[in-house]
Parts: C-alpha cells; sequence; structure tokens
C-alpha cells in the first residue's frame, strides 16, 4: 500500500524543479545552490525565490488535495487508518495522537481511529 509521500514525491518534486525551491541545511549548501539574481526567502529548510512563495504554497495545497483524494480512492479510510497506525507504531506506544493528528488533513476523525485501533487490537494478537 502507498503513504501520502508516494502519491505527492514526483509532483512536488516537478514544481520545486520548476519553481526554483531547493532545500539547503546549511550556509554552504544554500550558497551552492542558489541563483545570484534570485532573492529567497526560507521556510521549513526550503529555499523559494522570494516572488514565488505563496504561489508554491498554493500549488503545494492543491498537490495534496489532489493526491489525498486519491489516496482515500485506492486505499479506501479503513485501510488507510490501519496503515497509518502501524506507521505510527501505535501498537507499540499506545498512543493514537500522531495518527489522529495526519488523518485530521483527510477529514478522518480520532473516533474513526480508535474505532479501527481497538478492533484491529481486538483480532490480532501479534500486535
Amino acid at each position: 500500500m502507498k503513504y501520502l509521500s508516494n502519491y505527492t514525491q514526483g509532483a512536488q518534486t516537478s514544481l520545486f524543479i520548476e519553481k526554483g525551491v531547493f532545500f539547503a541545511f546549511s550556509k554552504e549548501q544554500f550558497e551552492e545552490q542558489k541563483q545570484e539574481w534570485i532573492k529567497y526567502t526560507n521556510f521549513n529548510w526550503m529555499n523559494y525565490p522570494k516572488e514565488e512563495l505563496q504561489n508554491v504554497l498554493s500549488m503545494l495545497d492543491n498537490i495534496q488535495e489532489k493526491w489525498i483524494k486519491l489516496d482515500i480512492e485506492e486505499n479506501w479510510i479503513d485501510n488507510m487508518i490501519k496503515r497509518e497506525l502501524s506507521n505510527y507504531e501505535c501498537y507499540y506506544t499506545w498512543d493514537i495522537t500522531d495518527v489522529v493528528v495526519f488523518l485530521s488533513q483527510y477529514s478522518i476523525t480520532r473516533e474513526q481511529v480508535r474505532k479501527i485501533y481497538l478492533k484491529e487490537l481486538k483480532n490480532n494478537t501479534d500486535i
């Protein structure tokens, strides 16, 4: 089963290349990648051409929305909840909070996550 990042990665990478967005975790990395004639702004280690920031952020939101819909279509909500419960190791931590926060972008509620979590705990002695 794919994760949301599997869906969005290609579209995001294409957008970053098109708009001149790059990651830099040090001043040296920034200096190596920047274009001299462009003014940049930094947000979450990403460097954006200043005039493109709002446009890129809006396009990233659009990418996210599109691929969330496809993720739901292909994987179904219950399966996505199971996927994220495993991904966040909730059966070891006994805490579903991170999954609830992540899946809130899918409009999935805490109660939906809790229901699947408890069902999986009951049905799987291996967990």
